[in-house]
């Protein structure tokens, strides 16, 4: 079926001329190496594509460290909707394992938006991407939230029914409900599930330990925000099995979500320790996508 162009907001096909470049391929593929821990300490040589090789097959997966991207698919619509420079494709070759998917269901799709613009992209191109991805690199893992985006537009089923009928994929996701090993997963995308539905798929996101202050009023406030639930991850109960997710997006009066970022994704280079959960940015550079990386790798582990 095809989408109608008309029902789609245009966009100007190109990103903010003052964001950074898109990761040249040598970069992308580049030994992952940190300054802040002792090289004793430290995994030198993990490569950013299949870094979960390395990991305990027996280590539940709210127990890792995994660099994100807020809207990832918001390449395009001005300084104020993007949020990102990299494809989802040079995303997961960069090392990124947590998406953050906004569709809007129009005509029993979902086409990739951030508020009313469309991205130019639609869930099965994200999909396609991460199933070739996982299959050329069987060691890695993907945790993807899907949320309804924009409104809802020719369409005579609900959000849930088109997912299941249209995109859901039994040999591609994880079906259960749990939190589960590194074994279990690799090779599968894990859903966070922020829709309603009759079925449950990964984990909802009602019951994630979440920090996205979007609405950024101040820096500092932001801040406070990113370390205090940065702490709060360190001083989980080791027993817990919980997400815990921290946006450093942002975006309101206290700027563009590219001038926020140049700021937010620094405070990532001060986390010396895990497991500090899931950390979401905008434009991340491959310096603030390999710290967190790194964190895994330290030998004293969890």
């Amino acid at each position: 079926m095809e989408i109608s162009i008309s029902t789609l907001t245009p966009v100007q096909v190109i990103s903010s001329t003052d964001s950074q470049s898109t990761a040249t391929e040598d970069e992308l593929l580049s030994p992952i190496v940190s300054s802040n821990f002792p090289e004793d300490t430290m995994i030198l040589s993990v490569e950013s594509t299949c870094w979960m090789q390395n990991l305990d097959d027996n280590l539940r997966i709210d127990k890792i460290n995994l660099p994100g991207t807020h809207d990832t698919g918001a390449l395009f619509g001005g300084e104020w909707f993007e949020c990102q420079t990299m494809t989802i494709k040079e995303q997961l070759h960069s090392g990124i394992r947590f998406l953050d998917i906004r569709c809007r269901h129009i005509e029993n799709r979902f086409a990739i938006h951030h508020a009313e613009v469309f991205q130019n992209l639609m869930f099965e191109d994200v999909l396609e991407d991460c199933k070739s991805y996982l299959k050329q690199y069987s060691s890695e893992f993907l945790i993807i939230r899907i949320k309804p985006e924009h409104e809802e537009e020719n369409c005579n089923r609900s959000f849930a029914e088109t997912f299941m009928a249209t995109y859901f994929d039994p040999n591609l996701f994880y079906t259960g409900t749990d939190i589960p090993t590194v074994k279990e997963i690799r090779g599968k995308i894990y859903v966070l599930q922020q829709f309603p539905a009759d079925y449950k798929i990964g984990t909802e996101w009602k019951d994630i330990n979440l920090q996205d202050d979007w609405d950024v009023k101040d820096y500092l406030e932001k801040k406070k925000a990113i370390l205090h639930h940065y702490t709060k991850a360190l001083q989980r109960n080791s027993q817990q099995n919980i997400f815990y997710i921290n946006f450093c997006s942002g975006t309101g009066m206290a700027g563009t979500p590219l001038m926020l970022s140049r700021k937010t994704n620094d405070l990532v280079l001060s986390f010396t320790k895990g497991p500090c959960g899931i950390i979401v940015m905008d434009y991340p550079q491959n310096i603030h996508i390999r710290h967190i990386i790194n964190l895994n790798f330290k030998k004293q582990g969890y």
